[in-house]
């Protein structure tokens, strides 16, 4: 959908080279132009990507680390430290501001970590860094293993619960 114009604008260079309105050795110049063109496109929908899923965190309220561990896992195994470990990762992934307590518990990893423009996927950390790149490699670390042998980690609670409960491999 995003390369749509690009190739219309291929075809129209095309049609307009065959019926001599422009140059021929101009032609290669106007592609050039047009794939320039749609290149700051995509970037443009990178970046309007980006800050949207930043945006949605920084609406959130921020609270102190004692704050949000308190009202999340107050009497429970999780200790403070890896809470705020992995907090700080995820912000440090999403960057632009975010605030470690502004991740909640319930943040789903393949939901709400996911670069949307109209409420559609359109990069899975291919284009961009993905946001929780920084904890996967942290996890891998720390447990010695790839992380995608927990795919069962739905939310970010479940990935504090447990590596709460996993010794770490060094």
């Amino acid at each position: 959908m995003v390369f749509t114009p690009f190739l219309l604008l291929c075809f129209a260079a095309g049609w307009l080279d065959v019926r001599g309105i422009i140059p021929e050795d101009s032609t290669p110049y106007v592609l050039l132009l047009a794939a320039a063109g749609m290149l700051g496109v995509l970037y443009i929908i990178l970046h309007m990507a980006k800050r949207r899923l930043r945006r949605r965190f920084l609406a959130r309220p921020r609270l102190t680390l004692q704050q949000w561990y308190d009202e999340h896992y107050r009497g429970s195994v999780v200790p403070p430290e890896t809470a705020a470990q992995i907090l700080t990762l995820v912000a440090h992934g999403l960057g632009g501001g975010v605030h470690a307590t502004q991740i909640l518990p319930s943040d789903r990893v393949d939901e709400e970590f996911v670069f949307r423009l109209c409420g559609n996927r359109i990069d899975d950390g291919i284009m961009l860094s993905h946001p929780l790149e920084d904890l996967r490699e942290w996890l891998e670390e720390r447990m010695g293993e790839e992380h995608e042998a927990h795919s069962d980690w739905k939310t970010i609670g479940d990935v504090i619960r447990e590596v709460s409960i996993i010794p770490s491999s060094s």
